[in-house]
C-alpha cells in the first residue's frame, strides 16, 4: 500500500471517529512580517473541537490548524503545517470574546534555506502564540495577532530559525 493511500485512510478514519466531537470548521488567511524584513502569507483551515471546559466566564477548547505558507524574500519558500492547540476564551456569553491561543506542530518546507538563513532541515517545528477576539453573528468571525517560530529546536547542526509577527 502506498504511503499516500495509507495517510489518506488514516485521516479519513480519524475524521470519522471524531465526528461527534467536532464543533466547527473555519477557513482563514493571514499576513505577517518575518525576520529580516521578509513577508509571510498563510492560508489555513482550523478544526475546533468540543470544549474541554466551559462556563460563562471562560472556555478551554482544543483545535487543529492545517496551513499552507508562502515566505517571500528574493525567492519564495512554500510550506505546509499541521499544529494542534488550545484556545482559552474569556466572557463566553459576551458579543466580543477575547482569547489566548497556543499551538505546537510540524512544518514541511520546499527549501531549508531562506533569506540567508540555514533552517537546518525541510522539516521544522512550528510554535505559535496568539491573542484575539471572536465576534459577529454566532461568533463566526475571528481576528488575532500572532507570533510564530519555525525551527528544528536544535536537533540539527544549523538552526537559524524563522520568526513571524502577523494578523489573521
Amino acid at each position: 500500500m502506498s504511503k499516500k493511500l495509507t495517510l489518506g485512510v488514516a485521516v479519513a478514519c480519524l475524521l470519522a471517529l471524531s465526528g461527534p466531537a467536532l464543533a466547527d470548521t473555519s477557513v482563514g488567511g493571514g499576513v505577517a512580517y518575518g525576520d529580516g524584513g521578509t513577508a509571510a502569507y498563510t492560508l489555513n483551515v482550523r478544526q475546533s473541537y468540543e470544549p474541554l471546559f466551559t462556563s460563562e466566564i471562560l472556555e478551554l477548547q482544543p483545535f487543529a490548524d492545517l496551513s499552507v505558507h508562502a515566505w517571500n524574500d528574493d525567492e519564495t519558500v512554500w510550506g505546509a503545517s499541521l499544529a494542534p492547540g488550545l484556545r482559552l476564551t474569556l466572557f463566553t456569553t459576551a458579543p466580543f470574546q477575547p482569547y489566548l491561543a497556543g499551538s505546537v506542530g510540524g512544518t514541511v518546507l520546499s527549501d531549508e534555506k531562506f533569506d540567508d538563513r540555514d533552517l537546518g532541515s525541510h522539516a521544522l517545528f512550528r510554535t505559535q502564540g496568539a491573542v484575539g477576539v471572536r465576534f459577529g453573528e454566532n461568533l463566526k468571525h475571528r481576528v488575532q495577532g500572532e507570533y510564530t517560530n519555525y525551527s528544528t529546536w536544535g536537533l540539527t547542526d544549523t538552526d537559524d530559525g524563522y520568526n513571524t509577527y502577523g494578523v489573521t
